[in-house]
């Protein structure tokens, strides 16, 4: 619905807040699988060195796509199976102008959704 997407818009996954988070639609209750994705545009092609991701209602199965030209394809950066934890880093070095989380399965933690409190790409 147009207020579940106002309330949970993709810039509060990089808005520094920790009080607000964009969010996934709501899954199947109970189903753990669930598929959701969350970009970013930087604005410019930019390097870094690690990517942390401070989850709300983490993510147990995700990956980490990158692209620096609207023409390119997305390059896989990370992938991980199993997350319970509300904070992952992942030290990677990389240069992009997009990022991409490509969620498909949600932690037990909330089986019914995805959010992400803060994602930030740093160079250290």
């Amino acid at each position: 619905t147009a207020q579940w997407y106002h309330e949970y818009i993709p810039y509060y996954g990089v808005d520094g807040s920790f009080e607000t988070y964009w969010s996934s639609q709501l899954g199947t209750p109970g189903d753990l699988v669930h598929n959701a994705t969350w970009t970013n545009d930087l604005g410019q092609p930019r390097f870094a060195g690690m990517i942390k991701i401070f989850w709300k209602e983490p993510a147990a199965d995700f990956t980490i796509s990158v692209k620096t030209l609207e023409s390119d394809d997305w390059q896989l950066i990370v992938s991980v199976i199993g997350n319970e934890l509300p904070t992952t880093e992942h030290d990677v070095f990389f240069e992009a102008r997009w990022l991409r989380v490509d969620m498909t399965k949600a932690a037990a933690t909330r089986p019914d959704l995805m959010s992400l409190a803060d994602f930030r790409a740093q160079k250290e």
